[in-house]
């Protein structure tokens, strides 16, 4: 694979902008295709925070309503008005999150029906800068052959580690580096400024004791506050890139990944997703999503359906 011009990078994305923008209005309006729907009913606080999360799936088939799936969600707050717990009454899966005197987050629990907690993060700071990342995931743990996946304990986990330390000078984060369980580093990235101004990341991956360079991300300015950027790996090919495009006050954002996936992203002008196009150039396979809101920004319905990708890039 050849590297790709920021120039090039920028005419690929406006093309494809243009070619799925036409495409995504199609899929607004084609409600024969939509293969699930759902529905959000809400209770609301005095405040207008969401209290309860009253939810139906529609499954359906050529217009039909094939099956409905219902299920209940209750929120709580904390004082700052961030989420302080979420139970999910269909499982009985609950979530906690916790927050400091900043209001910024210092856990995020979830906890499954069986009371196994799935995930855990916990976050440290210093002097309002976030210096370390813990988290953990804990995920089936399946057989290696396919024939025993029936004979599978689905109570048996596998604990996923990964610890982030940050590191600063001044304000401004100079370096990361991801350790693994056993307290090895598995990759560094460091953060490179120009004038204060975040330009470009280095991410290094280690080979025993060798340390190499894995992708270098460049920075640059875009219609939103978050920037555009293309990552190039270590033989100067391109593996991904997020470039943003308005027009007709409908915001657009581009990415791809390793040039084998697409995401596009459409906003409205009241900055809400409205739709997403997700496509997979290996499985030939469009994936489609739009989202209605209500008048305080909550979304009240969800559309999606996938279909076959007639034309390969």
């Amino acid at each position: 694979m050849t590297q790709l011009s920021p120039f090039l990078i920028t005419i690929i994305l406006l093309t494809s902008c243009e070619k799925q923008r036409k495409q995504i209005e199609e899929f607004v309006v084609n409600q024969k295709q939509i293969s699930s729907k759902t529905i959000h009913e809400y209770e609301f606080y005095p405040d207008g925070k969401i209290k309860t999360d009253h939810s139906r799936i529609l499954y359906i088939r050529a217009g039909r309503t094939l099956d409905t799936l219902s299920s209940k969600k209750e929120f709580k707050y904390h004082a700052n008005g961030k989420v302080e717990s979420i139970f999910d009454a269909s499982d009985s899966a609950k979530t906690f999150k916790t927050y400091n005197d900043m209001d910024s987050l210092i856990t995020d629990i979830r906890i499954n029906g069986f009371g196994d907690t799935t995930f855990f993060e916990k976050i440290d700071y210093q002097n309002g800068n976030e210096t370390r990342r813990i988290s953990r995931l804990l995920m089936t743990k399946f057989s290696a052959n396919a024939e025993d996946i029936k004979k599978t304990d689905f109570r048996n986990y596998d604990t996923l580690l990964d610890i982030t330390q940050f590191m600063y000078v001044g304000k401004l984060r100079e370096k990361a580096l991801s350790i693994d369980k056993n307290g090895n580093i598995t990759a560094e990235i460091h953060y490179i400024y120009n004038q204060g101004k975040h330009i470009k990341t280095i991410v290094y991956s280690f080979l025993g004791s060798t340390k190499y360079i894995r992708e270098t991300t460049d920075y640059t300015d875009g219609e939103t506050k978050e920037p555009d950027y293309v990552t190039v790996g270590p033989r100067g090919d391109t593996i991904a890139f997020q470039k943003t495009t308005s027009e007709n006050d409908m915001r657009i954002t581009v990415i791809c990944n390793n040039l084998n996936s697409r995401d596009i992203w459409y906003y409205n002008k009241k900055n809400q997703l409205v739709g997403t196009v997700s496509i997979d150039y290996l499985s030939h396979m469009k994936y489609f999503n739009a989202y209605t809101y209500d008048d305080k920004g909550n979304i009240l319905e969800e559309q999606n359906y996938k279909e076959s990708l007639n034309n390969t890039h």
